[in-house]
């Protein structure tokens, strides 16, 4: 009774073995520990209750060091390189009769590259439209001459 109150007081963690079917061999937590005697006899009756103690094993990684010096080597962090795909751009300053549709055909062979266009200079665009009185450009539909325009081929 000692040795197991012992056990529970210390916070020890007993292995607790059943042999036959099915072999049980863990470690525990002692839980609850009560005792007494029932009868007049010298016999103690007990209540044991235990849990499954689980022992969390993890390994860290070892800083890696140059074997010649001793020194920490830092390790070369893999990034993705940018693409040395160049956009080429030109300006284009609008004349009087110009819309988007005919710069984007003018500039890049495709009429259809004008919500390109568009939204590269939007912000020169509608500040432009609100300049001449108008609360938004439309979506590119006023343009006013003199506006440098950014385009992307």
């Amino acid at each position: 009774m000692k040795k197991i109150k012992a056990w529970k007081d210390g916070k020890v963690t007993p292995q607790l073995m059943i042999t036959g079917k099915p072999n049980i061999n863990m470690a525990v937590s002692i839980e609850s520990f009560e005792y007494g005697q029932d009868d007049g006899t010298e016999d103690v009756s007990f209540t044991l209750s235990l849990k499954e103690y689980v022992v969390v094993k993890y390994t860290t990684q070892p800083k890696k060091t140059n074997t010649k010096s001793g020194k920490k080597v830092k390790k070369k962090s893999k990034t993705k390189k940018r693409s040395s795909k160049k956009i080429k751009t030109s300006t284009y300053k609008v004349k009087k009769g110009d819309t988007l549709w005919g710069i984007a055909k003018k500039k890049t062979g495709k009429s259809s590259n004008w919500k390109k266009i568009y939204k590269k200079n939007k912000t020169i665009i509608e500040k432009t439209a609100r300049k001449h009185g108008r609360k938004s450009s439309s979506n590119g539909h006023w343009i006013y001459p003199g506006t440098k325009l950014v385009i992307e081929k």
